[in-house]
């Protein structure tokens, strides 16, 4: 080994609201309706105990150079999360507004990233480098706020305690131990 280093890191970081993400706006129309000016409310509503999202992170390496730096490996873990996440969360159409922004939960990401350098041809007119890069990383909701068991992203992603974030979801059909698809529009009674 001709070096080696080894590495750390920790990091608290902040993000607020947009400003116009705390209170209640109204939408000008420059059109108007019959000549008049017009305003609408926003679709959205803010939680009054909106707090700043943090993220933490904890980040532990070392890098090592091996064969007159022919050779070079980079190590490192993390560890990071983030808490009072701001999200707008989708409401039924029927409350008369489309979401509802608040501190929505805890997202953790933990997991290891490997390099590894090789310079197999080094010479005075040419060099040969080859990387391979490896990387893990574990994604988990941690803690929704209370009284949300799951929410739609967007198409099939959700978000759900226990589970990546932006996980797929879909639905499947309610099948009989011998195979056969189940439905609720109609049965067969007796076989027959």
């Amino acid at each position: 080994m001709c070096y080696g280093k080894i590495r750390g890191g920790f990091a608290r970081v902040g993000n607020d609201a947009g400003p116009h993400n705390t209170k209640p706006i109204f939408n000008l129309n420059a059109a108007g309706f019959l000549g008049q000016p017009l305003a609408t409310r926003g679709g959205s509503i803010y939680d009054e105990d909106l707090t700043p999202e943090f993220t933490t992170e904890l980040e532990i390496g070392s890098d090592l150079r091996f064969f007159k730096q022919r050779v070079a490996l980079e190590v490192t873990w993390y560890d990071k999360k983030s808490i009072d996440l701001i999200y707008p969360i989708g409401l039924p159409h029927t409350t008369g507004y489309s979401s509802f922004y608040t501190n929505l939960g805890e997202i953790r990401n933990t997991g290891w990233e490997v390099a590894l350098d090789v310079s197999p041809i080094s010479t005075r007119d040419f060099q040969w480098d080859i990387r391979a890069i490896y990387t893990k990383n574990k994604n988990t909701v941690e803690k929704l706020v209370a009284g949300l068991t799951r929410d739609q992203l967007g198409g099939f992603n959700w978000i759900e305690a226990g589970y990546p974030y932006g996980y797929l979801r879909g639905s499947y059909s309610d099948r009989s131990a011998d195979g056969q698809l189940l439905s609720c529009l109609f049965y067969y009674v007796n076989g027959t």
